[in-house]
């Protein structure tokens, strides 16, 4: 996880997250690692992701605590099916960051 004070750029961070996974042998992998919510199972293509929560730093998806607290903001606007999910995921950060 990054430092508390690391800033969130969702915009770039998506941008950086797409390269590092056109660079992958699995790129589904990469965006179910940096994304909440999947809408499609395995999928290649990052529109069928939300809640990015991750950042590419040194080659590697890093946790910003930032993105944390906006996909929290945003879960009220998921479907039940999606929140279920993120907040599953978020929950399972959240413990593997302690």
């Amino acid at each position: 996880m990054a430092s508390p004070t690391t800033r969130w750029d969702e915009k770039a961070a998506v941008e950086r997250i797409e390269k590092l996974a056109r660079r992958s042998r699995r790129p589904w992998k990469v965006y179910n690692d940096a994304f909440l919510v999947s809408y499609a199972e395995d999928s290649n293509n990052v529109e069928d992701y939300a809640l990015p929560v991750a950042d590419v730093r040194g080659g590697k998806l890093v946790i910003i605590p930032e993105a944390l607290e906006a996909a929290e903001d945003a879960l009220e606007d998921l479907d039940e099916r999606a929140q279920y999910q993120a907040e599953y995921m978020l929950r399972e950060i959240r413990a593997r960051s302690l």
